[in-house]
């Protein structure tokens, strides 16, 4: 029993940290995007 918890921990604490990886990655390349655009206009 202890090992399916803590596998189903490990499973979720990686999943969550996959989201979080993922949502910064989108939100720093829409930042440098946007920078690089204005660059550009400038």
């Amino acid at each position: 029993m202890g090992g399916f918890v803590v596998g189903v921990l490990a499973r979720v604490g990686m999943a969550f940290a996959e989201a979080i990886v993922a949502h910064f990655a989108r939100e720093l390349y829409t930042y440098l995007r946007s920078r690089h655009a204005a660059a550009a206009a400038a």
